[in-house]
């Protein structure tokens, strides 16, 4: 019996390996008013990586025009990119999260500020 359990967690363990990272994302929106989605790579047939990432798909819902960018947290080091966008009332962007994609999580922040106040 436990030489079957075994087997049976050992099998699984190259589907967990191919499975894409968690994004855990820490958004500072300033009370404007953005929906936020994750999106899976563009690439279906195979995992997310960095060469196939993940991307952050902004709304902006406010009255006015933002500015946002997305920063890696303090404890993701593979970042080599740092996109930001301005987005028009009623529109949206689409923003790549970097990150080391072999780990479980990607910690990203979003920070949206709106663009008459700047």
């Amino acid at each position: 019996m436990k030489l079957a359990l075994a087997c049976a967690v050992i099998a699984c363990m190259p589907a967990v390996a191919l499975a894409a990272p968690q994004v855990l994302l820490d958004s500072e929106l300033n009370e404007l008013d953005i929906r936020t989605l994750v999106i899976d790579p563009e690439d279906s047939t195979g995992p997310a990586s960095a060469d196939n990432p993940k991307h952050l798909r902004l709304t902006n819902n406010h009255s006015s025009a933002v500015e946002c960018s997305l920063r890696p947290e303090p404890a993701e080091q593979a970042w080599t990119f740092f996109p930001d966008a301005t987005i028009q009332p009623g529109e949206q962007a689409e923003l790549r999260i970097g990150g080391d994609y072999s780990t479980e999580t990607i910690r990203v922040k979003l920070v949206c500020e709106d663009k008459e106040l700047l």
